[in-house]
């Protein structure tokens, strides 16, 4: 699909291809989340799981751009005024 009425387009980039261990290693695999039972709760387990690529700085973009994409309707007025400046600065 070739649409012709886009002059041009905004592409953000969060992520760097593979992920990172718990030591803070970068391994060639997909990010992953692994749960582990213990007496009957399921319990996050970090050594067994990956996280993204993601340089810190990119941290609160990331939750803005998450919850706008998730429809969360902020409506604390300081949450609401910080989103509405992060919107502006850009």
């Amino acid at each position: 699909m070739f649409p012709s009425g886009i002059q041009r387009i905004r592409l953000t980039y969060y992520r760097r291809p593979g992920s990172v261990n718990l030591a803070g290693e970068i391994v060639d695999v997909p990010p992953t989340y692994v749960e582990t039972a213990l007496n009957g709760v399921n319990l996050f387990n970090p050594e067994a799981s990956y996280n993204f690529m993601l340089p810190p700085h990119y941290d609160n973009e990331l939750v803005m751009e998450i919850a706008k994409l998730a429809g969360v309707r902020l409506r604390d007025p300081n949450l609401t005024g910080y989103a509405i400046k992060e919107e502006a600065s850009e």
